[in-house]
């Protein structure tokens, strides 16, 4: 990994992040130049020194935005704004849950995220879930292919500490979209704003909330239902892969996480929807009659009066999640 900071590796992989996610050498280099003496401090007694010198990256950034704007330079303005996102958000996710920075500057990660939205990116919009009561956040980019008719989606999901604006500022969204796929980015419970803002915590079924994107997707009309597929980064690639999901869809991990590979059941379940569901509320199995043999959250497992089976890369099993 490029080393800004040598032996930091904390700082590092911010300045990284930044630069993956369309971030200037020169910015990133006129941010970290002043603090090189605090990243020798260690990546945590330095943490308050990093958040001062992005934000005031970002301060001047923003400046610059709100000038071109006034100007009609509505492009400039947008990519502006779009950096300033990227730059804040890394420098968020280096502070701990409890730092009294953390979640203001968080909040003006989504108002800078919702002006490089309608400057920059105006397929991107802000959407949320339904969710056991509450709703999950998240951004979704409608593909230039739902002009002419429903399209395929993908959900990403978060890794451990990332947010849907690291979704965004990576730029996935906009190659999927040129590719004639849309893009679900989500703050799943335990990560970005599901948390920061709102509390929701990591759960171990998370078939459950993938199961209300699913619900969420399957009810727009630019949506091809057949096709929904997930992809994880990192600690996200670990929870894609145990998805249910649609006959068509499919399952990707990034790297830092196991991948599996695999097809539906058999029988050709009717959505990953239905199969989800039947993980919680005891509803028969990818539409094959198997029911759930037990109420835990443990593994389900899985009684079945057909032959329906969940066939992996490299072998068969009874159909279970």
């Amino acid at each position: 990994m490029f080393e800004y900071f040598p032996g930091n590796y904390v700082w590092n992989l911010g300045v990284v992040a930044t630069l993956n996610s369309g971030g200037l050498i020169d910015e990133v280099d006129r941010a970290c130049r002043p603090i090189k003496d605090a990243a020798q401090q260690g990546e945590d007694a330095g943490t308050s020194d990093f958040l001062r010198a992005w934000r005031a990256l970002t301060d001047q950034l923003v400046g610059q935005a709100e000038d071109a704007e006034k100007a009609g330079h509505t492009r400039t303005a947008g990519q502006l704004y779009s950096r300033a996102t990227n730059y804040l958000c890394q420098a968020e996710r280096m502070l701990a849950h409890t730092d009294p920075d953390r979640v203001p500057t968080y909040r003006r990660v989504l108002e800078l995220a919702e002006k490089a939205f309608e400057l920059h990116s105006p397929r991107v919009s802000r959407v949320e879930i339904p969710y056991e009561g509450q709703t999950l956040p998240a951004y979704f980019s409608a593909a230039p292919a739902t002009d002419d008719g429903p399209a395929p989606v993908i959900v990403l999901v978060n890794g451990l500490d990332s947010t849907k604006e690291h979704m965004y500022s990576s730029g996935f969204w906009l190659e999927l979209a040129e590719r004639g796929i849309s893009c679900l980015m989500l703050d799943q419970p335990g990560t970005g704003e599901a948390l920061r803002l709102q509390g929701i915590t990591a759960r171990i079924d998370t078939e459950v909330w993938a199961g209300a994107a699913v619900d969420w997707l399957e009810g727009r009309s630019d949506v091809d239902t057949t096709r929904i597929g997930i992809v994880g980064w990192s600690l996200g690639g670990y929870f894609s892969p145990g998805q249910p999901r649609s006959r068509s869809a499919s399952r990707s991990a990034w790297p830092g996480a196991p991948t599996t590979t695999g097809a539906p059941c058999s029988a050709g379940g009717p959505s990953a929807r239905a199969s989800a569901r039947c993980r919680t509320t005891g509803r028969t199995c990818c539409g094959c009659g198997a029911s759930r043999a037990t109420s835990t959250t443990s593994t389900p497992s899985w009684t079945s009066p057909t032959a329906c089976t969940w066939t992996g890369s490299s072998s068969t099993s009874p159909c279970r999640s």
